[in-house]
């Protein structure tokens, strides 16, 4: 069973993405963070990546290229990763696209049918 790890400070938004994930494939267990701090830490313990993280761009404490930066230095960092924000700038967009980790920057609220073309064309199988 694969693990798919969900980042985000907003918990309203917290709770779309990780049903949104679910409808996308009931068969993945779905981590749930509320700050990339507590995220990193998990990943750090974890014994093997997550198919693939989605994470808002901008949290309190540690935004998302921090905790790439971060988790960059310690451990694999193979798997995917798809940014989300509510305000998808030119500058979020030019950083996400210095890291070849992250796939996409998707804006809030997550697309169901974006995301799946995302994931498919990224070679996640869905089903």
């Amino acid at each position: 069973m694969a693990n798919v790890v969900i980042i985000d400070d907003d918990p309203v938004s917290l709770r779309i993405t990780v049903a949104l994930i679910a409808d996308v494939n009931r068969e993945w267990t779905t981590m749930g963070f509320d700050s990339a701090p507590a995220a990193f830490d998990f990943l750090e313990g974890s014994e093997t990546d997550p198919l693939f993280v989605i994470m808002d761009v901008f949290m309190p404490g540690m935004d998302a290229f921090d905790l790439l930066k971060n988790r960059s230095k310690s451990a694999s960092s193979n798997y995917p990763v798809f940014l989300m924000s509510a305000d998808v700038t030119r500058e979020v967009a030019e950083r996400a696209a210095e890291i070849p980790q992250i796939r996409c920057v998707f804006s809030k609220p997550l697309n169901p049918g974006s995301l799946t073309y995302h994931l498919l064309m990224n070679g996640i199988r869905i089903h």
